[in-house]
């Protein structure tokens, strides 16, 4: 797991596959690799969010601007981020459609709930009226457009959350 938010997108690409194709065969030789992308971000949890791999061989890649650029070739900070948490939690869903493709018991149902409420919890600056990139406690207010866009298609976020979102102008790559 070179770029791991690379490896959840994965399980994306296999249920699009799966629906335009309704080729469930690459099930029998992608249902290992699913269970074991899920397992090694699960070993990331603390405290129910995960945590970037704190070494220079894995690198926290998720679009070539402010933020998110990551540190190639550099040990990441061994903290939350509100992507790699965002995206594993849309993971989660994308693996129910796989599980159940598959014909086995779907064993990850309550983790997102969990998740979804963890999130919010930790990343929504209610003042601001949008989610940040690190922990909302550790005051660096870095908002995103990747980060806020995947918060709201994710269903973390009401209406009125999802609104403000948009009016803050806190969707861009920015400080408050």
């Amino acid at each position: 797991m070179t770029i791991p938010s690379f490896s959840l997108y994965y399980l994306l690409a296999l249920k699009e596959y799966i629906e335009a194709t309704n080729d469930k065969s690459i099930l029998d030789v992608a249902m290992p690799k699913v269970k074991e992308i899920l397992e090694s971000f699960l070993k990331t949890e603390r405290d129910g969010l995960l945590y970037k791999i704190p070494d220079s061989t894995h690198w926290a890649f998720y679009d070539w601007s402010k933020y998110l650029e990551g540190h190639l070739g550099e040990d990441e900070p061994y903290e939350a981020d509100l992507i790699e948490n965002v995206l594993f939690c849309l993971a989660l869903s994308w693996a129910e459609t796989l599980y159940k493709e598959a014909g086995e018991k779907y064993p990850y149902k309550e983790k997102i709930r969990a998740y979804k409420e963890k999130i919010k919890s930790t990343f929504y600056n209610e003042t601001d009226g949008a989610f940040d990139f690190l922990p909302v406690k550790q005051g660096k207010k870095q908002y995103t457009a990747l980060g806020n866009a995947l918060a709201v298609l994710a269903g973390i976020t009401d209406k009125r959350e999802e609104k403000n979102i948009w009016e803050s102008g806190r969707n861009e790559n920015k400080n408050s």
